[in-house]
This record gives structure tokens, sequence and C-alpha cells, in this order.
């Protein structure tokens, strides 16, 4: 497949920007040339879109600049690279105005495992289903109880779990109503069932929460009646696990659930909550499934001129 050479007003930015980091921002020159090179990357690939003017590119395009690399198997860290490179570009487009919106609004980013975090093994299913035998005995027991319940069974982020609220449960309809990354009441929710486990969990919950004073409206609330921040909640899985699963791994059993349920690839995106395909891929969990990848890279192959074509049989 042939390149396009990028257009002039495309270099003009990308050299502008490049400029601005040297003597605006004082990067030393070792930083510009990394920046140099992985914003080079990305205009070649957006010029495969014969787009002329950055004001014309797509959340789509750009999504998929990173897809490519996900799908080339870069490691975490070269994808946590051009992230970043690409989002501070971003933002300079939109702070000299040729952009007006954030092509990388709700992407979620993969997660790099840190030493101190063991990263999915063998283990992994025990270490999850100890988070499945906290015994309830007090208001902290049931609530956690109840939090991991519902990660466990629903996929949902740390951040959503948080910004949960009592209205958001039905237990006549069994759902729950989640508002991606913390919107408002309405904002892009999405409905997800309350299994048998799920429901219990909750109403244990929900009767210790009653007992004590709170003035909150959140769902997970601590002993003080105030609702639980992302760390609050991340300490906690930490401590019934041993520091053994994190949050992004419990995402990642999710994932793991749906694929096994013969889900499609757009009905796992619209229960897990993720906006487009790129997203999707960024769950460790379907680097094992063959059909699942196969999906997410026809998509990809689809929407880009660059992508390489897999051979007929």
């Amino acid at each position: 497949m042939n390149s396009f050479a990028a257009s002039a007003s495309l270099e003009k930015t990308v050299e502008q920007y490049l400029n601005y980091l040297q003597k605006e921002r004082q990067l030393a020159l070792h930083s510009v040339l990394n920046y140099q090179s992985d914003l080079y990357a990305f205009r070649d690939f957006i010029a495969d879109y014969r787009v002329q003017h950055w004001q014309h590119v797509t959340a789509k395009q750009v999504q998929a600049f990173i897809g490519n690399a996900q799908i080339q198997e870069k490691s975490v860290a070269t994808i946590l690279r051009l992230l970043s490179a690409v989002q501070g570009f971003i933002n300079f487009l939109r702070q000299v105005q040729i952009l007006d919106f954030d092509p990388l609004l709700g992407f979620e980013k993969p997660t790099l495992i840190t030493q101190n975090k063991r990263p999915a093994d063998s283990t992994e299913p025990i270490a999850l289903q100890a988070l499945l035998n906290v015994q309830v005995r007090d208001f902290v027991t049931a609530r956690d109880r109840a939090m991991l319940e519902v990660l466990l069974h629903t996929g949902i982020r740390v951040s959503e779990l948080c910004g949960l609220e009592l209205y958001a449960i039905d237990f006549g309809a069994k759902q729950l109503s989640v508002s991606l990354k913390g919107n408002r009441r309405g904002a892009n929710q999405r409905q997800l069932p309350i299994v048998a486990s799920v429901e219990t969990a909750l109403r244990q919950w929900l009767d210790y929460r009653q007992q004590t004073p709170v003035f909150d409206a959140a769902l997970f609330v601590s002993r003080r009646g105030k609702r639980l921040t992302v760390r609050g909640i991340q300490r906690r899985i930490d401590c019934h696990s041993d520091g053994r699963v994190t949050a992004s791994q419990i995402r990642q059993a999710f994932s793991q659930q749906l694929l096994a349920a013969n889900y499609s690839v757009p009905q796992m995106m619209k229960m897990m909550g993720t906006s487009s395909v790129v997203a999707a891929a960024n769950q460790p969990a379907l680097g094992g499934d063959k059909e699942a990848m196969q999906d997410l890279m026809d998509c990809y192959q689809s929407a880009h001129p660059r992508a390489a074509k897999s051979p007929k049989s």
C-alpha cells in the first residue's frame, strides 16, 4: 500500500509544536528529538487518510494510530509514550484553536504493570476468588463485599464505582445504571445486569448503610459517611487480595468472561463502556483469543489505508 506524503500544512504545525517545546517549554534536546520521532510517525499516519489540515482529523483516525502500535505488539511503555506525545500535540492544537475537541477524550490507557504488582498469571484466578470470599461481619466487610461483587460481575471502572449513587440500583429491573467515568446522571449511561450474587451483596450492604448516619447520596461510603475515593477503593482491593490483583486485572477478567460467553466485539465495547475498538483492544485478555483479536484487527483494517491486509487462505 502506497503512503501519501504529508501536506505542507500538516508538516508546518508539527514543526511549530516542536519549536514550542524547545523554546517555550525549554525541553532538553533529546526529549524534543523523541517527540519529533513520534510525531513524524503520527503525521505520516494521518496523511495516509489524505487529511490536508489538522482541523479535519477525526477521533477515529487519532485512536487508530495507537491501535496500529498495539496490533504491531509494541510494548505498553512504547504505547504510553506515543499517547503522551500525541496528547501533548492535541493539547497544542486546541490551544492555538486548530481543534475544538479532544480526539482522545475517553480513550483508555493501557496499564503499565510495575515491579511491585504481580502480573496476571496462573495464580490470578485464585487471587480473584479470594475477593469473593470476603465474609460479611460488619459495615466495612459488607461494603467491601458489595464493591468487589459489582466490580467482578459488571466490569465497571473504579472511577465509575466511586461515582455510583443510590438511585443507580433498580432491584425490580435487576439493573445497575452506570455513567461513563462519573458523568452526570443521564449522560452516556449504560444499563448493566445485576446477577444474583451482586443483588445479595448489595442488599446486605444497604442494610448496614441504613444503620449508619449518612448524608451523601453515594452508594459506597466510608464509616464517616463520605463517598469513597478512587484511591480508597483501590486500597480495599489491595487489602483483600494481598496486593496480587489490580483494578485493571478485575476488568480484564470480566472481558474474558464476555469472550467466553461469545459476546461480539461491539457488545463487549457496549458492556464495558468503551467507544472505540482501540480501547477494547487494551484488554490483555483479548490477547489469547484469536477470533476476538481478529475482529479487532478487521475493524482496524477497515478504518485505515496503511493497515496490513491479512493473507487470503
